[in-house]
Parts: structure tokens; sequence; C-alpha cells
């Protein structure tokens, strides 16, 4: 096969320090026959507006992305370079770029999501020696990119006779599947394909993002496919690290819900859940990353197939609601608090006008009275809305 590709694995990571790399994202060259150039952090933010340049690629005083170029090869992959984005903390993503010595870019997707053997998976610590991980999060997402022709039929069943190569292999690309691996479905699994340009597309799916170019590579000659890979590189790959932070941000969030209205349903614990969901709405919910089109298609169809939009509205929905109930239920318990009160001091200060209007007194009639008092106060303590009172105020909340 001949052309270009390019796979990018994105694992979300808490690293036990930030790396001892250069500061800033990879600098990636766009091979532009009539404008080479290079995609660091001063041209990359340029392309982004400044909220989203401090988040992906952080200030001189404050740091987020780190680079690392390298040039390892486990089991017929190679690793070419690294980057590490911390959004907060100690936690973030590691993205790794891997290109193929032998085989083609599915080999390598298909081993990311290890449906290999485990002998042949390829795995973050393997790929990037002497990270100092902590912990490695869920399933890598994968950035796929590929020019390569000639490009054989993946699925021979009568059903997909008709069905582009080039969209065979998006599909593949993006859902890390091989033909034997899962049947696709023509009309639902493709519903989220970017037609780019004329010169290539893109389907975004749950696991993964493919980009595939749909003509013959030129070579170093071509006028687009140069600058195509340096994109996806770049700019593309940081759209694609935005909407990872987005999903595993609701992602953290869901969990601290879980964990506020099972384990702990206090004002305090709720008004902390709060804040986390201001600062996530703050620092990482944006609709919008760019002037330029195809990050925010990018980052719209990911939020569509992790329906990003609909569970951050049910967290606010329910924060809304719990937060409501833990409030009702404070107010409450201060409403029968100051009913106590009420019962226990309105007899004595019935007691206190009648010794002024009694005028002389003498101790019998202060223990008259203190006995009467104390009768009625035990007597509207057992009336069933003293009772009631007295059991909500001991019930926790």
């Amino acid at each position: 096969m001949s052309g270009c590709h390019v796979v990018i694995a994105v694992y979300p990571v808490t690293l036990r320090q930030p790396p001892d790399w250069p500061v800033g994202p990879l600098p990636v060259d766009i091979l532009d026959p009539r404008r080479p150039l290079v995609a660091d952090r001063a041209r990359r933010s340029t392309y982004y507006p400044p909220r989203t340049a401090r988040l992906l690629y952080g200030t001189d005083a404050v740091p987020r992305r780190w680079h690392q170029v390298m040039q390892l090869v486990v089991d017929g992959v190679e690793s070419i370079a690294a980057e590490v984005l911390l959004a907060q903390g100690n936690t973030g993503l590691l993205a790794i770029h891997l290109r193929a010595t032998t085989g083609t870019p599915l080999d390598i997707v298909r081993s990311v999501a290890r449906r290999w053997p485990d002998d042949l998976a390829i795995s973050a610590e393997r790929c990037v020696p002497g990270l100092a991980i902590e912990t490695i999060g869920a399933r890598p997402y994968t950035v796929a990119f590929t020019t390569e022709r000639p490009m054989p039929q993946l699925y021979r069943h009568p059903r997909y006779l008709h069905w582009p190569h080039v969209d065979q292999w998006l599909w593949a690309l993006a859902s890390r599947t091989g033909p034997a691996d899962h049947p696709p479905d023509l009309l639902r699994d493709t519903e989220n394909k970017l037609r780019l340009s004329a010169d290539w597309s893109a389907l975004v799916l749950r696991d993964g993002v493919a980009f595939v170019g749909t003509r013959v590579d030129l070579g170093a000659t071509d006028p687009f496919y140069g600058s195509a890979v340096g994109y996806v590189r770049s700019i593309y790959l940081d759209a694609v690290l935005i909407g990872q932070l987005q999903l595993h941000g609701i992602a953290d969030l869901e969990e601290q819900l879980a964990c506020t209205v099972i384990d702990t349903p206090t004002p305090a614990s709720m008004s902390h859940l709060e804040r986390a969901v201001t600062d996530f709405r703050h620092r990482l919910w944006w609709q919008h990353l760019s002037m330029h089109g195809v990050p925010n298609d990018l980052l719209t169809a990911h939020r569509q197939q992790h329906r990003l939009p609909e569970r951050f509205e049910q967290i606010l929905s329910e924060v809304q609601d719990f937060n409501q109930s833990v409030r009702d239920a404070h107010n409450l318990h201060a409403a029968n608090a100051a009913l106590l009160f009420s019962l226990a001091t309105v007899p004595a200060g019935i007691a206190v006008a009648t010794l002024q209007i009694v005028g002389r007194t003498t101790l019998w009639t202060y223990l008259a009275i203190a006995l009467v008092v104390t009768g009625i106060t035990a007597a509207l303590l057992t009336t069933r809305t003293g009772r009631r009172a007295i059991q909500a105020i001991r019930r926790p909340n």
C-alpha cells in the first residue's frame, strides 16, 4: 500500500508528577508545497480563541501541555511522539502518536482497542516508558488518518456490495473493528460522517474518529495530504482532546452526584457538587471552539455520540431537584425546632405573667406554678404535633 497514515491513542491518565519534557504541544510540520509551516503553540493559539488556547496549551506561568519526540518500535508499531495535557492537577490526557512499520492503520487501532491477544496489544506503558503514570482510566480514544491505496474491500457480505471502500475504512478505523468483529449497520453507524472536502472525509464514533483520503495520494508533491496529516496531528487532535475532557468531566460529575445522593445527602455536600458543576461549565463546557468549521463539527459529533448534552442537562436537573429537597428538609428542620422552642417557652411566659398578676408570692407559689408549667409543657410535647416535631428534629437528614 502507498500513501501516509498516522494513529493517535488518547488515554485518560493521572500522573504522579508532570513529565520532564519540553513544554507546549507537539510541533507538527504542515507539509504544504505552497507554504510549509510548523503548527507549534504560537501558531495554534491564533487558530483557537484565548480561552481554548489557555486550556489546551497553558501559559508560561501555568504550563498544561508537554511533548516528547521519540522513536520506539513495539510489536511492529512505532511510537513517534507523545503529549500530555493536564487539565486539573495531575489528571488529564496522554496522546501517543503511532505509525505502523508493518501492516495497516487498522491493525494499530484494533491493537490499541485490545482486539489482539494480550502479547500483541499496545499499551501506554510500553509505548511511553519512563512516564510517571499513576493510573490509566477507561479505554483509549483513537484518531486515525490514512490516504493509503489501494483500499481493499473489507466487508464482503452481499449486503455491503454497494458500500464504497472509503466508507468501509472510515467505519473500520473509527469503530476499531475488523470484518469478523462487528457487522455494521449502514443506516445507523455512518450517520456522523463528515464530508470535509472532495479530498477526504471523517467519521466520528463512540471510541474513535477516522479521517480517510478519497483520492490517490501523490506523495511529496500532493497539494493537500501533506497538510492534512499535520492538521489531524495538531488542531483536529486538539478538538478531540476538548471532547475527551468534556466526556470525562461529565462522567466525574455523574459519579459525584451518585455519591452525594446516596452517601452524604447534606447541604454541605450539595454545595460542593454545585461548585464542581459550575467549575466544569466555565472551564470545559464550550459549544464552539473556533471560527473554523471542522473542529466545531468534530466536537459536535463527539458530543452526540456520547450524548453529552443530555447527560449534562440530566445532571443539572438532578442537582436542582436534590438541592431543593435538601433545602426543604433543612427549612422543615428549622420550623420544627422553632415549634419545639415555642412549646417549651410559651407556658413559661404564661407563668411569668401569672406571677406578675398575683403580686405577693411565696416559695410554695413558685413551686406550684413550676409544677403546672412543667405539666403543661409535657402535655404539649406528648400531643401529635409535639411528637412529630421531636421525631423530625431527631431524624437525620
